[in-house]
């Protein structure tokens, strides 16, 4: 790499025609100022030509200087994209794309940018994090401060990297002061937060109260709303033989089981439920956790460590990407569904880890869509990997009778290293299941913090689950009830132009509007035409990709739905006229 480089400069020397300029470029290049001393034989002059004694010895030392100091450079980048990615140095290449061919999303993005900028603390390092496609190359350029095909540094040329106000704290080894906060008010995040409230204006949607049971319509203020905004996707919630049952264990076990399930929180409706879970599924045990939410953190932080791989999909849910994190493994998202992207992953990194493990979910909740489970078990198998699936969108919404993803694909579930799944959706309830191998629950049961330092699921929750189940194996004719809504649904939409993005097959059905501020207004004119329903707005979502997300349920009826659609198409194609008046 030096001798390149060096090899390089020599022969800018012998094409230049000024000794001058020659010199200048030789010192700025070391760090030095542009106003330099030379031994000439002549005088210099301002138009003539200049005829000057170079120091060679001086010279070629100020060249290998310049050129040791780049190959340093990109070294140490090279090393510190290597650690956030899951590749070892030797095998990145300069050309690869941090996002499409590396696996960086936006918070390894940010975690690449406070590590540079705790390596290079007199460097105003900024990394574009909106430049897809930002390649090892353009990075080191950015970090050079020299830029390249316009994603360059910054600052403009001859601009000094270290802001003036702490240049001479740096010069003299001192680190710039950090000015302490200690109130929440202080915090940038809050900040932001509260401007992004301001900006809504009254339009907030958000923590409006409700009355009675969520479930195809719900009472707000006194009022009634057509409501697409529940989980209670087959209507078991609010069920008098599902309240009944849990009636009954809360007088028999009382409110709470008061602690760990390790110690003496264990009661008969633990072992039961969980019984019921892997016989539903298809496994040979499951373990129920206190939430969902949890249930993904601990889980797969006791899967993985330092010495391993995970990769995810890139529109995972924050629990899995919380419990990717906290595992400390080394972490890669892949684009969405894209299983042939994760085959070349694997192919470039399985051989440097002692586990891989693949996550990904049943239905995704934004998009309403389904992967091919089919292609990863097979990736799964050739990489001698681990598979991870959340269920907490496909347990009980699809397949012929709710059973979930293996359902829906015609796969024994016993090809999957772990199913989790939530109990408070389909299953009516509050809190999270890991379901699989006996060994597999055996090694959580006794291993897994969330499930160890928590106090178990309380009885009402586990009688409430434990009934729905049993419900559905005698009569899985709500889940039938619900698919049917979801495909009538989705098919309106799709007679009245509107955008429902990559949803088919699953309960959820995302419009997409565009933009924040129209969603908002959509939003609202609904509510005032007495539908609940709720947006995803940026940054959860690109600001072009703002929708209005729909959850359907079992509940609903044909007429509710064809009034909704009807509504939906008008509000949308008011704004092309003129903006809707609130």
């Amino acid at each position: 790499m030096e001798q390149r480089l060096l090899d390089q400069l020599l022969e800018i020397v012998k094409k230049q025609s000024s000794a001058l300029e020659l010199q200048s470029r030789v010192m700025l290049a070391n760090g030095a100022d542009s106003s330099v001393k030379t031994e000439h034989t002549g005088v210099v002059s301002q138009s003539g030509p200049v005829s000057i004694a170079i120091n060679e010895g001086s010279f070629t030392a100020n060249l290998q200087a310049a050129a040791h100091g780049q190959a340093a450079l990109e070294q140490e980048v090279i090393r510190l994209v290597s650690t956030i990615a899951a590749y070892p140095p030797g095998d990145l290449k300069l050309t690869d794309s941090l996002k499409s061919e590396l696996g960086y999303d936006s918070l390894m993005m940010m975690e690449l940018q406070a590590a540079l900028k705790k390596r290079y603390p007199d460097r105003e390092v900024i990394v574009p994090l909106d430049i897809t496609d930002l390649t090892i190359r353009q990075l080191i350029a950015i970090v050079a401060g020299t830029g390249e095909e316009g994603h360059g540094s910054p600052s403009e040329p001859g601009t000094p990297l270290i802001q003036s106000a702490d240049r001479q704290e740096a010069e003299q080894g001192i680190a710039p002061s950090v000015l302490p906060q200690f109130k929440v008010e202080q915090f940038a995040e809050y900040q932001d937060l509260c401007q992004r409230i301001a900006s809504a204006g009254e339009v907030n949607p958000y923590f409006r109260l409700r009355q009675g049971i969520n479930t195809d319509t719900v009472m707000m203020g006194g009022e009634p709303y057509i409501n697409y905004s529940s989980y209670n996707y087959l209507g078991y919630a609010g069920d008098p033989q599902i309240i009944a049952a849990v009636q009954e264990a809360v007088a028999e076990y009382g409110t709470s089981v008061s602690a760990s399930r390790l110690l003496s929180g264990e009661i008969p409706l633990h072992g039961q439920l969980e019984a019921a879970v892997s016989s539903f599924i298809g496994t040979e045990d499951a373990l129920i956790y206190t939430a969902g939410h949890a249930t993904n953190v601990s889980t797969i932080a006791k899967l993985v460590g330092k010495e391993d791989i995970v990769l995810h999909d890139e529109l995972s849910h924050n629990s899995l990407i919380q419990g990717c994190l906290l595992s400390g493994a080394q972490r890669v998202s892949f684009p969405h569904n894209d299983w042939e992207a994760l085959d070349r992953i694997l192919t470039r990194t399985r051989g440097h880890r002692r586990r891989a493990l693949i996550v990904i979910e049943g239905v995704y909740s934004m998009d309403g869509d389904i992967p091919d489970l089919h292609k990863f078990i097979e990736i799964k198998k050739k990489h001698q990997a681990m598979l991870y699936i959340d269920e907490a969108h496909s347990i009980g919404t699809i397949g012929a009778t709710g059973r979930g993803i293996c359902e829906y694909h015609g796969v024994d579930a016993r090809e999957v290293d772990l199913l989790m799944g939530t109990l408070s959706k389909s299953f009516a309830s509050c809190g999270g299941y890991a379901a699989g191998s006996a060994a597999m629950i055996q090694y959580l049961k006794y291993l897994s913090d969330g499930f160890i330092f928590s106090a178990g699921i309380t009885p009402a929750n586990a009688a409430a689950a434990l009934a729905v189940i049993r419900s559905l194996e005698k009569d899985p004719s709500p889940v039938s009830k619900l698919q049917q809504n979801s495909r009538l649904f989705l098919e309106r939409c799709q007679q009245h132009g509107l955008n429902t993005g990559l949803s088919g097959d699953t309960p959820i059905i995302p419009i997409i509007v565009g933009g924040s501020e129209r969603t908002l207004k959509l939003t609202e004119y609904l509510y005032q035409q007495g539908i609940n329903v709720y947006p995803i707005l940026y940054p959860a979502v690109p600001e072009e990709a703002a929708c209005i997300r729909f959850f359907m349920t079992a509940n609903h009826n044909h007429e509710q739905i064809e009034w909704t659609v009807k509504l939906v198409a008008e509000g949308i194609h008011s704004f092309d006229k003129e903006p809707v008046m609130l």
